[in-house]
């Protein structure tokens, strides 16, 4: 079953939570999102810098890399 989309403002609770070091698997049970979701997105901020503990990105930020992001999975 494929979940719903989120929002900017949840992802970028996510990567707070992330830049918190919390774990995957914590984010995962708190956000009820799945662990792989929590990775993606993990990786996509390692890949940005985002998780270097200077604040959280903008949103247009997270929506431009979600584009491309998005666009790079497709088949």
């Amino acid at each position: 079953m494929a979940g719903k989309e989120l929002d900017v403002f949840e992802v970028r609770e996510i990567i707070r939570r992330l830049q918190l070091k919390q774990s995957g698997r914590t984010i995962s049970r708190k956000m009820q999102i799945s662990r792989e979701t929590v990775k993606r997105y993990k990786d996509l901020c390692e890949a940005k810098g985002w998780l270097n503990g200077n604040g959280l990105p903008t949103v247009t930020d997270i929506q431009s890399s979600r584009a491309l992001n998005l666009v790079g999975q497709q088949s």
